[in-house]
């Protein structure tokens, strides 16, 4: 026994692992406190022997990775797995109409509606198998059990937001509300009263209009006024009195001091509206942000039809709105050009956007055009302009919905550009903390204030503009690290808490970066978190310089350790906006080739390759996957902070082998074609790590059996293996569903240079902890996804009286298990069973058109057809009776 095996003999083995299990390798029923097996000790007791002769393998010491506290391969079996039943089906599928499952074969289940009863016609659909009409086989039942967060928006009215600002009234005009604690006196400025254009840009000039004076409220907080001619689009600005008595604040693009001309006791500071939907630099000052009245409701929403896809089935794309879309001739892009590359997207396959920041930002201003990232608001509230305001955010997420395609928008609530619409509002400190951060002035969590503004803000992005998620970005910096930040858990909370009563099928992500899982438990109560240890994982087996530094153990390790929380509690990816500027990590091609100038890193067979694999792998490990823009077209651009990520859409063309093999990854993710369930489950067990060879395993799995369990092989080595054995958990035969070393997807590939072994079928020689293993050939660099096709198994049960002695009856058909047409199978009869001639328990691959008739073979080797046309029936999952009569 191995020295691992050795380590792991010291263990509990009453680990609870979730329900009754039953053992892959020897049958015996387990309760969920016993892991490994009672009886034979599987996983861990299966030894192997290994050799390595010109490229091949035939095993490694058996179930040595496997953790004692992984979920079981095959979670809820009530019945026995042997090697002759290679096709057990998952369990706990409901049958349609609320019938109840075939308890015997000796019944006619339909094959339409799945009605139980005692021969046919089907009394509920009245199909009848003697007819000439095609079955369309149908299975409502569910594939998975998920957590739903994620299954469509339910828009909540929630009026807190729409309490404080600008709100337009059904009279006609706006009620306007502020809250302004320490002020002395306030004034609405605006051009809904000023005679002309000329003496709205003199205003609070000396002998010009004078503003309207907003009434006190009672709880002296808040100050209020409705002007009935105020009308959308126009400007309007808050002025706002203090005592002298408070220091005086600093210059902000919303605050220019001046004295009041009411009081030389009192000083006075222009103020935009810190709700405002828009802001406008004013014209003659553009250092100063003008708020514009704005119709929340003009807008014509057409997604009512919209249904979010589920979060486990979910892939995301990060979008940059100033750098997605750029017209010709243009320095920035906005959300209206980005909105007409969303079929790209559908094409792409992926069903969900992480929009950056759209909250209004201090980039670009007067002296630096630079693309906005978005990272430094000035409001939470307010829409970025350059991206064309929230006319433009509505358009793009209306039409992302009528694609199918989630809108997930990020929020930056973690601090403020230093030039902001909250700064010293009143005169005094009022939202701010006293220690700042490297990028700006942080909020002060701890006043309820503030925690309140925030949470109005982002619950407003849900109510307003139909998002279907949020992230909230760098969360460290709220929470803190180190040291709690005063009042900053609280918020994440309280956050989380409003987000999902208020929008209970919203999802909520966290950027924290440090992988710390109170993020998704109880200390904030985030759905998800970006996992920066996986980026690091996959960073480093991709762009290690040489292969005996690739750690795959430490990566294997990410993918069995997932967090807690719906999908593993994390988004995964290889690329994100913070790690492809130049001076940080860059794109993963380019930091594989290390920027060398005569290494074009999108012809270069390492960093297309390695990119490739490394992208497979987290596309096939539990959580969300999530992909840059560019980064399926391989760009390369890694401009250093702060420009943003470009994409150089030429690349759709040169690189458009590299989006077919994006496309296959999304797709499979997403479980289209239903064969690989498994990737959309939360089950994983890495069962074979050789790493000698840099060549790692593991198992993907939602309930188990055919059209569920994926199985994934990862060589992270520049050796390709001929022959290599891998454990598997069932026997029969396991197909090659996609592997990043076709040729196919990359024009640097050579076929010559990378066997593939399309289809291989299991034996009994036990590897890895499982019953059965395969042989495969392994390319170097690559990662191979095998699984086995659902199946539909059938019994034919024909009724024949046209037969002599001797004679048989026969099927035919299109299927391989039905003999291509060209070997009948036989049916057997017995004295008491005849006329009724029955099949051995056929299995057929589900939702596949099987053509077949029935034929007589007599005993000098003729065949007698039925004289009927071919009949045609879809198979689908679970066991059938197919009951027939031969037509004379």
């Amino acid at each position: 026994m191995s020295q691992a095996h050795n380590d792991m003999k010291d263990l509990s083995v009453s680990v609870a692992v979730g329900e009754e299990w039953i053992c892959d390798q020897c049958t015996a029923i387990n309760s969920s406190a016993v892991f490994p097996c009672h009886l034979c000790g599987y996983p861990l007791n299966v030894t192997s022997q290994e050799t390595d002769d010109d490229h091949e393998f035939e095993g490694t010491e058996s179930g040595t990775f496997v953790a004692l506290t992984a979920p079981t391969a095959h979670p809820g079996k009530s019945g026995l797995h042997t090697a002759q039943d290679d096709v057990t089906q998952a369990d706990g599928a409901t049958l349609p109409h609320g019938l109840k499952p075939l308890d015997s074969l000796e019944q006619y289940i339909c094959p339409v509606c799945c009605l139980a009863s005692k021969e046919p016609p089907c009394v509920l659909c009245g199909f009848d198998p003697a007819s000439d009409e095609a079955p369309e086989l149908q299975d409502d039942s569910p594939d998975f059990e998920t957590d739903d967060i994620a299954a469509g928006i339910n828009v909540v009215e929630y009026d807190s937001s729409a309490d404080v600002g600008a709100v337009q009234l059904h009279a006609g005009g706006y009620r306007f509300r502020v809250y302004a604690p320490n002020a002395k006196l306030v004034e609405l400025y605006g051009e809904f009263h000023f005679t002309s254009e000329r003496a709205w840009s003199k205003r609070g000039a000396k002998g010009t209009t004078a503003g309207l004076v907003m009434e006190r409220e009672s709880d002296e907080e808040h100050w209020r006024l409705i002007v009935p001619e105020a009308k959308v689009g126009q400007k309007y600005r808050y002025r706002i009195h203090f005592s002298c008595e408070v220091d005086r604040p600093p210059r902000t693009p919303s605050a220019t001091q001046t004295k009041s001309r009411l009081s030389q006791a009192l000083r006075a500071s222009w103020r935009s509206d810190p709700r405002a939907r828009i802001l406008s630099p004013d014209e003659q000052y553009p250092h100063l942000m003008n708020a514009i009245l704005y119709d929340n409701d003009h807008f014509q929403w057409e997604d009512q039809a919209y249904k979010a896809p589920k979060l486990n089935q979910l892939v995301l794309y990060e979008l940059h709105p100033a750098t997605f879309a750029v017209p010709d001739g243009s320095a920035h892009g906005d959300l209206f050009e980005a909105a007409r590359r969303l079929d790209y997207l559908k094409q792409l396959g992926v069903s969900g956007v992480c929009l950056m920041p759209v909250s209004q930002d201090w980039h670009p201003h007067a002296d630096d055009d630079q693309h906005c990232w978005g990272y430094d608001p000035m409001s939470l509230f307010a829409i970025q302009l350059s991206y064309g305001g929230p006319d433009a955010l509505k358009h793009f997420v209306n039409e992302a919905h009528r694609r199918d395609i989630a809108v997930i928008f990020d929020f930056v609530p973690n601090h403020m550009a230093y030039r902001n619409v909250l700064q010293w509002f009143d005169g005094t400190n009022l939202y701010f903390a006293e220690e700042s951060t490297e990028w700006g002035p942080r909020p002060d969590f701890s006043q309820p204030r503030v925690r309140d503004y925030i949470i109005d803000a982002a619950l407003s992005y849900f109510r307003d503009f139909h998002m279907d998620g949020i992230r909230v970005d760098s969360t460290s910096n709220i929470r803190g690290v180190g040291h709690d930040i005063p009042g900053g858990w609280q918020l994440l909370q309280e956050l989380n808490d409003a987000v999902h009563e208020y929008f209970p099928s919203a999802v909520s992500i966290a950027e924290d970066l440090y992988d710390d899982h109170r993020l998704n438990s109880g200390g904030a109560c985030f759905d998800l978190q970006w996992c920066q240890g996986s980026f690091h994982a996959l960073f480093q087996v991709a762009t290690a310089p040489s292969d005996a530094q690739r750690d795959i153990e430490a990566l294997a390790h990410h993918i069995e350790h997932p967090h807690p929380g719906p999908m593993a509690g994390r988004i995964v990816f290889t690329e994100n906006h913070d790690t492809v500027p130049g001076d940080r990590e860059r794109r993963m091609p380019l930091a594989i080739t290390r920027g060398i100038p005569e290494a074009d890193p999108t012809l270069n067979f390492f960093a297309v390759r390695r990119s490739a694999m490394v992208a497979a792998v987290a596309f096939s490990m539990p959580g969300v996957p999530m992909i840059l823009q560019g980064q399926e077209c391989l760009e390369i651009a890694s401009p250093e902070w702060p420009i943003g990520p470009f994409v150089d859409w030429s690349r759709c063309r040169t690189s458009a082998d590299n989006m077919l093999l994006y496309k296959r990854l999304i797709a499979m993710r997403s479980s289209d074609d239903g064969t690989m369930l498994g990737l959309t489950g939360l089950n994983v067990r890495v069962h074979h790590m050789n790493k000698a060879d840099r060549v790692f395993a593991y198992h993907r799995w939602s309930k188990g059996g055919p059209g569920d369990d994926v199985q994934i092989i990862v060589n992270a080595s520049n050796k390709t293996f001929k022959k290599y054995r891998i454990g598997v958990p069932r026997s029969g035969e396991w197909n090659l569903k996609c592997t990043t070393a076709d040729s196919h997807y990359s024009s640097v590939y050579s076929s010559q240079d990378d066997p593939l072994t399309a289809t291989a079928t299991a034996s009994p020689d036990p590897r890895d902890g499982y019953p059965f293993s395969v042989v495969l050939s392994v390319p170097r660099y690559s990662v191979a996804f095998y699984a086995q096709e659902s199946l539909s198994i059938i019994r034919f049960r024909v009724v024949c009286r046209a037969t002599d002695f001797g004679d048989t009856v026969a099927i035919s058909g299109s299927a391989r298990h039905l003999g291509a047409w060209q070997l009948p199978v036989n049916l057997m009869t017995t004295p008491t069973q005849f006329p009724v001639w029955n099949s051995e328990l056929i299995r057929l691959p589900v939702d596949r058109e099987v053509t077949f008739k029935i034929v007589i073979v007599r005993s000098d080797g003729t065949r007698v057809w039925e004289r009927r046309g071919n009949r045609t029936f879809v198979p689908v999952k679970g066991k059938h009776v197919l009951m027939l009569s031969f037509d004379e």
